[in-house]
């Protein structure tokens, strides 16, 4: 991780929206 770089709930956010993407690709 890059902590340094970013802020630790940027990366959570970049991660759940990704999931939240895959999620909504699969659902459909």
């Amino acid at each position: 991780m890059k902590e340094n770089n970013a802020p630790l709930w940027l990366e959570w956010a970049k991660e759940l929206q990704f999931i939240a993407q895959a999620g909504l690709t699969y659902s459909k």
